[in-house]
């Protein structure tokens, strides 16, 4: 009762960014599109396609050679 396999297309890209000698940025984000050309779904759901897209954003900054505090977001839908 499901695909035995998928066509998939995925985008990436993400970029880094030195502020100053401590901190550090990132930023990135992804698309996904499956799609499912053999799916036989079960009564009233037929999944024949997905897609997922996701977005981030980081920031590291150095307190010293060994520590360092770091942010991250990201959002996924």
């Amino acid at each position: 009762m499901g695909a035995t396999f998928s066509v998939d297309n995925t985008l990436s890209g993400d970029f880094d960014y030195k502020l100053t000698s401590r901190l550090i940025v990132k930023a990135g984000g992804s698309y996904l599109h499956k799609n499912f050309p053999d799916a036989v779904g079960l009564i009233g759901l037929d999944l024949t396609k997905e897609t997922v897209s996701s977005e981030f954003g980081d920031a590291t900054y150095k307190l010293n050679r060994r520590i360092s505090l770091g942010l991250n977001v990201t959002h996924i839908q």
